[in-house]
């Protein structure tokens, strides 16, 4: 699976690259048969656990558990093929909600609702200023001066 998501990354880079901004649709649908193709031989090779007696459903194991999600989320997996400003990895939401959990196990929670809503202010404002090439540190200081620069994401 790893190696065919790779080379669908690649091919949507290949073209990218080439000033194109939609794959194939015959691509998309080899790459799409292949999928469930390795999902179908994984499940094959992971087979559902049988019922030991206890009450309850028998566990799946993580091997059987990350294929059946790949079954069914399939298109929350492939959007980056047909839609090309979905990126291919999720990094950047990864990193912005980092900070948020760092601080949650930290504290062990927020003291209030207005300083959860703060917090996420602050990040939000420095994540983005960040993304768009800012540099965070003058970013900062232009607001305490009370200079606030609002940064966007959206070409203006």
């Amino acid at each position: 699976m790893s190696s065919m998501l790779r080379s669908l990354k690649r091919a949507k880079e290949e073209a990218q690259a080439a000033g194109r901004n939609d794959l194939n649709p015959d691509l998309i649908l080899r790459y799409r048969r292949a999928y469930k193709r390795i999902v179908a031989r994984g499940l094959l090779k992971n087979p559902a656990p049988e019922r030991t007696g206890k009450s309850g459903r028998p566990a799946n194991g993580k091997v059987r558990s990350l294929l059946l999600r790949f079954e069914l989320h399939e298109d929350a997996v492939l959007p980056f093929a047909t839609d090309f400003a979905v990126r291919f990895d999720n990094s950047l939401a990864k990193r912005d909600l980092r900070m948020v959990k760092l601080k949650q196990t930290i504290s062990g929670c927020f003291r209030t609702e207005e300083g959860a809503k703060t917090f996420c202010t602050i990040r939000c404002y420095v994540s983005t200023s960040r993304k768009v090439g800012m540099d965070v540190m003058d970013v900062r200081r232009s607001a305490f001066e009370g200079d606030t620069v609002w940064p966007s994401l959206s070409p203006e």
